[in-house]
Formats: C-alpha cells, structure tokens, sequence
C-alpha cells in the first residue's frame, strides 16, 4: 500500500506514491482523495478519511476546512461545499454542521441575503418602519410602516412607533409628526 508500479514483472519494492496520494496494494496509480474526504498521511497504510460534520474538502485534499460563518455542511454527507444560511438568519460561527446553527436576523432587521455571517449584518429596518419578530425577517417588507399619528427616526427599530405628541400628526411611515398649519386645528375625537 502507497506503492505503485507500472512495470510487469518487476523486481524490486515499489515507487512511493507523492505526498497526498496513497494507493491499495497491487494497484498502478496513486490517487488523491476524493472530495469531501482528506488524507490522513499518519495512519499506515495512508488512508482517505471523511471530513467531519462543518468541514469540506476539494478532491486531493489532504486536510479538509472549516465552513465560514454564515454556512454549514452536512454530517450526513462527504462535504464538498458548504451550505449557506437561509434569507432571514445569519451564522455566527465557522465549522458548523447544521441548519439549526442558523440564527433568525433579530426584531427590527431583515436579510433578504443568504450566508449572513453576523446579526449586524442584517438589515435593518429603515426610520419610519420597525419588526418587532425576529421570525422570517427575510425580506424587506418584513418591516412594517409606523402606523399614522406616530413616527421613527430610528434605524433597526424593534417595537413599534413612537406616539405623537398632543396637537401634532403624522401619515403611515413617518419619520417626524407635524403640527397644523395656522389657522387649522387637529380634530382628535373624530367630528
């Protein structure tokens, strides 16, 4: 094993396979890895060892890499590329190996992005809008208009709107209220 030859009948030990490739006894090639796997160059014979679960490899590797935050890969399966967290959540850790390390965008932000590797990388609600859930904040639209008669200047709001204050108004998505024009007064009872 780790040996090879492409000679009939030859006569003497065999040609050692480069670093990172190993072979089985009786074979002509050396081979890498495949994907997924790497080579353990400590273990005698050498031998093709899978990555463990949030690593992956490319075919020939001989060591596997973790997958970086935002992403994870598989237990399940020979990794070879890391999967990314849904719109809507973000990864805060590399080496993961699996969805559940996803993490929802916290209230007041939104990713419509996949493979968010922090909540600061989530968007956050534009001033006159807010979320208050931190479930399926993966679109825009998420974030709710601050309802009339109140307002936001605030980025990333997560409760809602902020009343206006007595003899001031404000329309559906305000970032300020305002008070009557002279002459005008508000009506707050309706008549």
């Amino acid at each position: 094993a780790d040996t090879y030859s492409t000679e009939q009948g030859r006569n003497t030990t065999c040609i050692s396979c480069a670093n990172g490739k190993t072979s089985k006894v009786g074979l002509t090639v050396c081979t890498g890895c495949d994907a997924g796997q790497y080579l353990d160059a400590f273990a005698t014979p050498k031998v093709c060892e899978d990555c463990i679960a949030g690593q992956i490899s490319t075919n020939g590797a001989s060591s596997c890499t973790n997958c970086s935050a935002g992403y994870y890969a598989n237990a399940a399966i020979k990794a070879t590329s890391c999967i990314p967290c849904g719109a809507g959540k973000y990864g805060n850790e590399m080496g993961k190996s699996a969805l559940t390390s996803c993490k929802d965008c916290p209230a007041g932000k939104y990713s419509s992005a996949k493979g968010v590797a922090s909540s600061a990388e989530c968007n956050d609600c534009s001033p006159g809008k807010y979320a208050t859930t931190n479930i399926g904040n993966d679109e825009e639209s998420k974030c709710v208009n601050c309802a009339a008669d109140t307002y936001s200047v605030e980025q990333g709001r997560n409760t809602t709107c902020i009343s206006c204050a007595n003899g001031t108004t404000s329309t559906s998505g305000s970032t300020v209220c305002t008070a009557c024009d002279a002459g005008q007064y508000l009506d707050t009872d309706g008549s």
